[in-house]
């Protein structure tokens, strides 16, 4: 059959046709590939379109030509945030997760780009493994407080990291606030110089801190809401969420006489995470009840003799003095005896004291209007403590000096007329072996307190985060053991079996750390703690164990 020209060519424009309708589905079908391949990229870049652009449209609307700079800006700043976060894409849910926590969209996680994930942390760890510099402010300085530097690391800006920083929701002096706001503006001066100097490449961020409050997340929890409501301002800044509690290990191949307290700092962990957050709490309440009870003990032990100054002691107002009886921190068993102590000489000594009383009113002066905790906030912070057996004497002091400084006279008059009641010193031996008794005990554990190895199977159930060795020199494993020559071969025995019950999550011990007095200046102890930990295959991490007001001071 002969097909003619006219249907020829119809034929043909179908094949045609059809071939561009295979072609275009092939095309379409590619398309959905790379999407699903590339999710998390694309969302990432979507994000950081809007987040950005939000950004630079407030700045454009101060004016024409700062608008136009600061949009050019902007398009390059989303250049370098596309590729910040395809290089570290693995923290993205990380970043979702946390602003979930703060009751945002999970779209907005770009704004969180100043809060880094274990990817970023991983990165960063180990870009400064080998740089002991990177940790450190400058040249430890001898001095008569409790650290100092020379500060050539900040000067030279060769310091990089602070990964172990405490804020007043633990034992800090720092608002969560003040400490992003100084970490910032350091991370900017760096930024800065990496801008003059090209050549001075920076493999990552200018500058990263870690909030490592002791049995508490609330300081991060705050650290990113602060950061979600103004990202540019930490631009240059890493942030990294964790926390610093004490375990007791029980895991050593030696006989112990009881557990060895260790300090583990967690980093790169979600604070919104419930199981985390009610483990935590729940530490938390038994150790105020441990406080609750210690107290109680205590009145019940003064009260056969002293019913007054018995009454008065309470867990309301042993918070007062406190913070670490405040928030549930640490060792409480110590600070609860002290508190005790403390408590029953200002009623004793000051409060009963007929002829202090009579010297008060002599002056002109209201004792009445002096109250427990004048005395201790004066005064604690300068005490000095010596091992006699006699604990108490120190406040016994305070009080002296506080009461001599409103008369106007010598503490030695004073002293005179502030002495113990006969059998109260038997009283404070037996309120310190009621204290002692509450301290970590080997298995079982007291429920007040947190057992190395439970923690390390409840941790690596985490979704996030890693765990480090906080100060491996403060250790005192010598103290726990029974035989005091096995305390070498027991610190590698230690990070031994650190890594081998915590795996990839126990990845650090904090070896560049600064240690002054006495830890400080034994060299070849610390050098063999470094060599152990490395063997056992944990990775250098290092901190200030910052708790005033400066992230480059441990102290100050």
């Amino acid at each position: 059959m002969k097909i003619s020209a006219v249907s020829g060519n119809t034929i043909l424009y179908g094949a045609v046709r059809q071939n561009k309708e295979e072609k275009k589905a092939v095309r379409k079908e590619r398309c959905r590939e790379f999407i699903t391949k590339n999710k998390t990229y694309l969302e990432a870049g979507a994000a950081s379109i809007v987040i950005g652009g939000i950004f630079w449209a407030y700045h454009g609307c101060k004016g024409k030509y700062t608008g136009a700079v600061n949009g050019l800006n902007g398009i390059k700043g989303l250049r370098v945030l596309n590729s910040e976060i395809k290089r570290f894409a693995e923290d993205i849910p990380y970043r979702k997760d946390l602003i979930k926590g703060i009751g945002g969209k999970e779209s907005d996680y770009v704004i969180l780009r100043s809060v880094i994930g274990p990817g970023e942390y991983k990165s960063i760890v180990k870009e400064f493994s080998d740089t002991p510099v990177s940790y450190s402010p400058g040249a430890e300085l001898v001095t008569d407080i409790k650290d100092g530097f020379d500060m050539s690391g900040k000067i030279s800006q060769k310091y990089r990291a602070n990964l172990h920083i405490h804020t007043n929701h633990s034992d800090g002096r720092m608002s969560v606030a003040e400490l992003l706001d100084q970490s910032a503006k350091y991370a900017d001066t760096i930024a800065a110089n990496l801008k003059k100097n090209p050549e001075a490449k920076a493999k990552n961020a200018p500058f990263t801190i870690a909030i490592t409050d002791h049995d508490t997340l609330e300081g991060c929890k705050e650290a990113v809401k602060i950061i979600q409501e103004n990202p540019e301002k930490y631009k240059n800044l890493r942030v990294v969420m964790g926390c610093e509690l004490t375990v007791e290990n029980q895991l050593l191949e030696r006989e112990m006489k009881k557990p060895i307290s260790i300090h583990l700092l967690l980093h790169g962990i979600n604070p919104f995470d419930e199981k985390l957050n009610a483990y935590l709490n729940t530490k938390k309440a038994n150790r105020m009840q441990l406080v609750k009870d210690i107290i109680s003990q205590s009145s019940d032990l003064l009260a056969k003799e002293y019913p007054e100054t018995a009454a008065k002691l309470s867990y309301d107002e042993a918070k007062l003095l406190c913070a670490p009886i405040e928030k549930g921190l640490l060792h409480v068993d110590g600070h609860t005896r002290d508190y005790v102590y403390y408590r029953t000489m200002f009623t004793e000594l000051f409060e009963k004291n007929s002829e202090i009383q009579k010297m008060f009113a002599a002056k002109g002066l209201n004792p009445a209007g002096i109250d427990y905790l004048s005395p201790g906030k004066k005064y604690l912070n300068e005490l000095s403590f010596h091992n006699n057996g006699r604990e108490w004497e120190p406040y016994k002091d305070i009080i002296e000096r506080y009461t001599a400084e409103l008369l106007g006279i010598k503490k030695e008059e004073i002293a005179a007329k502030m002495v113990l009641p006969s059998g109260m010193e038997k009283i404070f031996r037996e309120i310190s072996s009621l204290a002692a008794d509450a301290r970590p005990r080997l298995k079982p554990l007291q429920p007040a307190y947190i057992d190395m190895e439970e923690f390390i199977n409840f941790f690596k159930n985490q979704q996030y985060g890693y765990m480090s060795i906080a100060h491996p020199g403060l250790i005192n494993i010598g103290q726990a053991l029974k035989h005091t020559e096995e305390s070498i071969p027991s610190m590698f025995n230690m990070f031994k079996k650190f890594k081998e019950h915590g795996g990839e999550k126990a990845f650090c011990a904090e070896l560049y750390y600064h240690y002054f007095g006495e830890v400080g200046k034994s060299k070849k102890w610390l050098n063999k703690i470094e060599d152990y930990a490395r063997a056992a295959g944990l990775t250098p991490s290092g901190g200030l164990d910052s708790h005033g007001k400066s992230i480059f001071y441990s102290d100050i």
